[in-house]
């Protein structure tokens, strides 16, 4: 299909899937590849947009021959738009258009045609305490670079690393300049275990521990800022997401597991805890802002963390 929706919060393996549609429409992939930012539009400024621009671009061969690629990023899909997106089953096979989306309703009238004309791919990030997926997902990328992982090292990597994609195929780049014959001891040397200790961070700023996030910081100093922004960003999403269910009066833990996407329910006996002194007013605003430091990271913005994270402990 030239439609493909892209679901889910992992925006580095969203930006890896737009770059391998870049790369097949390669030596003109600048000339004929069109991006439009769409978070901070409104119903009605979408459908505009949808209209006037994407629409006639979308159904317009390229001079060059091939295929062009139109990518609409982080779409907020409403109800409204059922109407608007009506030409999508018209395109030329000449054009790649690639949706991407935080979330899709499944059960709405367009989602259920969306999913009709377009290849759905689910890029939602995995939940910190998922520990099968986390490792099948090390496995699958280090399949794909042609490393064969002992179980060993897939268990450590995924404990080390977690959910944070990025990272986990920046380590792997390093890993396979080793070849195959990798120990665990040559893979702990290489790749240091900061994951636990960013979990802690996370904790310090949940307790409003000043002491003792100054002291992980300090222990952090050495670890790339994005890696302890997805960290905490996660863990937090996570209270959220429990915080939340719980205050929605929601009941069962398997109910309330699946709501979260937490693989165990056990695990609810924790976060309940951990949730149970913690507003979900300041849930809200603590994730909003580590959502926008995370953008500005991989923007190339420079922060304090120190500053950041302490205005949190508000």
């Amino acid at each position: 299909m030239p439609i493909e929706l892209l679901i889910g919060d992992d925006r580095y393996r969203i930006e890896q899937r737009i770059n391998q549609h870049l790369d097949s429409i390669a030596p003109w992939s600048e000339l004929n590849s069109h991006k439009f930012e769409v978070l901070s539009l409104n119903s009605d400024q979408l459908a505009t947009l949808l209209t006037t621009q994407i629409e006639p671009l979308a159904r317009t061969h390229p001079l060059t021959g091939g295929q062009q690629l139109i990518v609409v990023d982080q779409i907020t899909f409403t109800a409204s738009l059922f109407g608007t997106m009506q030409w999508l089953n018209q395109l030329p096979a000449t054009t790649i258009l690639v949706l991407t989306a935080k979330s899709l309703d499944k059960r709405t009238k367009l989602a259920k045609w969306l999913m009709q004309q377009a290849t759905t791919l689910n890029y939602s990030q995995l939940s910190p305490w998922d520990t099968l997926r986390i490792e099948r997902a090390v496995t699958t990328q280090a399949r794909a670079k042609g490393l064969k992982l002992s179980s060993t090292i897939v268990r450590y990597l995924g404990m080390a690393i977690g959910t944070d994609s990025y990272r986990l195929a920046t380590e792997l780049n390093k890993l396979k300049l080793l070849g195959n014959s990798l120990t665990i001891q040559q893979v702990k040397q290489l790749v240091p275990d900061t994951n636990h200790t960013a979990l802690e961070l996370a904790d310090a700023v949940r307790t409003r521990n000043a002491h003792q996030l100054v002291a992980l910081l300090d222990a952090l100093q050495n670890t790339h800022p994005n890696q302890l922004i997805a960290t905490l960003n996660t863990q937090f999403r996570t209270w959220l997401w429990v915080k939340a269910a719980l205050s929605h009066s929601i009941s069962g833990d398997c109910t309330i597991a699946s709501v979260c996407g937490l693989s165990n329910p056990k695990r609810l006996y924790y976060l309940k805890q951990e949730v149970a002194q913690t507003s979900l007013t300041r849930l809200i605003r603590v994730v909003t802002r580590l959502q926008q430091l995370q953008v500005g990271l991989k923007q190339g913005k420079k922060y304090l963390l120190l500053n950041e994270l302490i205005t949190l402990l508000v």
